[in-house]
């Protein structure tokens, strides 16, 4: 499966859905989160077009045992909402309820009931906070969530999560800095938002 992996990296390469600083050119400031990189993956890139979101869930979706037992397959619900884009697709792949978790309220609306089985999918990893959220919740319901935990890109530098095991196609671990003691800001390198300046930021070194 490493030759799969492989060709959607290069997919995401081509279609600039990964980006990273060269030549001292701009960096990157994260809209979700008070920090700068010179690396960043843009999540919302890489479910908008329908052929390489089918392509990267069903890889992702290999990962799960193929079972008739009925589970749900949850996300969360933030800003940013490619983590329920791409839950969408990997429950229609595998035929399973979809359901989302508000990260807001810590709370959802949909009806699950105890001894449940829930299968988690986000969009990317970093601190894992959110996750966490979402299993304790799960916890407090009585639920059973499946250990696997199923993402596009794991930037945590970890293979586990509260004992959910990570499959992602994007692996890597991220240097980023608080925006007030960032070094590539020192060096005068200019900061472009990640997700507003994204066309500016992905374009030849200013």
């Amino acid at each position: 499966m490493t030759d799969e992996r492989d060709n959607i990296i290069k997919i995401f390469l081509d279609r600039k859905i990964i980006w990273e600083q060269h030549n001292h050119g701009p960096h990157a400031a994260y809209d979700m989160a008070d920090k700068h990189s010179g690396y960043y993956f843009n999540s919302d890139l890489a479910i908008m077009y329908p052929d390489l979101r089918r392509i990267a869930a069903s890889y992702l979706a290999s990962f799960v045992e193929d079972t008739q037992d009925d589970y749900w397959v949850f996300s969360y619900f933030a800003s940013i909402s490619a983590s329920l884009a791409l839950a969408t697709e990997i429950s229609t792949i595998l035929g399973k309820r979809l359901g989302y978790f508000n990260i807001a309220t810590g709370k959802t609306n949909f009806p699950i009931l105890e001894r449940d089985k829930i299968l988690i999918v986000v969009d990317d990893i970093h601190s894992g906070g959110s996750i966490r959220k979402m299993l304790t919740a799960f916890k407090y319901a009585n639920c059973n969530v499946i250990p696997t935990l199923l993402t596009l890109g794991n930037f945590s530098n970890k293979d586990d999560i509260d004992g959910l095991h990570i499959r992602s196609i994007v692996r890597r671990p991220i240097e980023s800095w608080p925006a007030a003691s960032c070094p590539l800001c020192t060096s005068g390198s200019r900061v472009l938002s990640a997700r507003s300046q994204w066309k500016e930021l992905t374009s030849a070194d200013i």
